[in-house]
């Protein structure tokens, strides 16, 4: 893909952006021609299911929980959403949300999962009580119950854990320590490390010369100030995750 300078603007750039990685995301569905199946034989194979759990209860983060689950939605993935006994609140508070933006996807309440083989379990915001539970093999909640499930039937896991950053060192370091841990039971883990790190000045970003901020710019930043040089595109998810991270936004010459 090409951009000539000065031929579109900062919400075309990043909806050329979000299309290349649901592209991306969509090559997963040619598994069927893959296959050599016709659409219309009684013998297609089970398309494999991501089972998305949502637990907790954080609304300020839930709409871009459901923006991701809706991409991967547009991108042909067969998704079965479900909610934890925590998380019932964010169920009935965006009900409309999700009947919007996934209208074909069921959504219902965390039960007994039926992960089979070739499955995904998704959890889009594991919380740091559910990680140090299945790090510690404790299986009195729904995301370490279906984890461990998903661990006996060589389910693929994917986790995201973003720690709270303002945490205390040793906090921090332990559950790195957690995150560690479900690394080496083969769940792959996303976000940001809880490892603490050394401050990042206000105009690194700046520094660096960044010339588009994205959401993951946004998600690795850790103070509550962010510094952009002048020009820099700001696409519309990082503004979101701006918003919804309370940074404020600094343009620095």
């Amino acid at each position: 893909m090409t951009f000539t300078r000065g031929s579109m603007n900062s919400q075309t750039l990043s909806s050329l952006i979000d299309k290349a990685i649901t592209d991306a995301l969509a090559r997963r569905t040619l598994w069927i021609e893959s296959l050599g199946f016709e659409s219309t034989q009684a013998d297609i194979p089970r398309q494999p299911t991501t089972f998305v759990l949502i637990t907790g209860d954080d609304a300020a983060a839930f709409p871009a929980t459901l923006r991701y689950l809706a991409a991967l939605a547009q991108a042909g993935c067969l998704l079965s959403v479900h909610f934890s006994h925590s998380a019932q609140r964010l169920h009935t508070r965006f009900a409309d949300a999700l009947n919007r933006l996934l209208p074909q996807v069921p959504c219902q309440q965390a039960t007994d999962s039926t992960l089979r083989s070739g499955d995904t379990l998704l959890l889009p915001a594991l919380s740091d009580n559910s990680l140090a539970k299945i790090a510690l093999g404790l299986r009195d909640n729904a995301a370490s119950q279906w984890v461990f499930q998903a661990l006996a039937q060589d389910v693929r896991i994917i986790a995201l854990h973003h720690p709270d950053a303002a945490m205390p060192a040793a906090y921090l370091a332990q559950l790195s320590r957690y995150q560690e841990t479900l690394r080496q039971f083969g769940i792959r883990m996303m976000g940001q490390p809880a490892a603490p790190q050394a401050s990042v000045p206000h105009r690194a970003v700046a520094a660096v010369g960044k010339s588009l901020l994205t959401a993951r710019d946004v998600r690795l930043h850790s103070e509550n100030t962010l510094s952009v040089r002048p020009g820099t595109l700001i696409t519309p998810a990082a503004r979101d995750e701006l918003a919804a991270r309370r940074i404020t936004l600094i343009t620095a010459s």
